[in-house]
């Protein structure tokens, strides 16, 4: 893949990154939203220090994570198991023939 450079601003401060062309877009988003919750989260809290304010933002989408983990899993979990009863249902049929 092709690298590019580019930088990003979070919580005030600039990052220069070298990235896959390919996921530009999505960095950029990444840290838009990043400068979203940050503003949220300073302007119901006023007086806190920046590295509690992304403490607290990263603790939130790591709960995400975690969620939608689970949930994928489970979800696999169950399309594994529909298709051993398929495979079951299968092999019967076909030794009834």
């Amino acid at each position: 893949m092709e690298q590019q450079n580019i930088s990003i601003k979070i919580a005030g401060k600039e990052f220069p990154l070298t990235i896959d062309r390919d996921d530009e877009e999505v960095v950029r988003m990444a840290a838009e939203r990043i400068g979203e919750m940050v503003a949220e989260v300073t302007d119901r809290y006023e007086n806190v220090d920046m590295c509690d304010v992304l403490s607290v933002i990263l603790l939130g989408e790591e709960k995400k994570l975690i969620d939608l983990q689970r949930r994928y899993n489970g979800d696999s979990e169950g399309v594994f198991q529909q298709l051993k009863d398929l495979d079951i249902q299968l092999e019967e049929y076909l030794l009834s023939r």
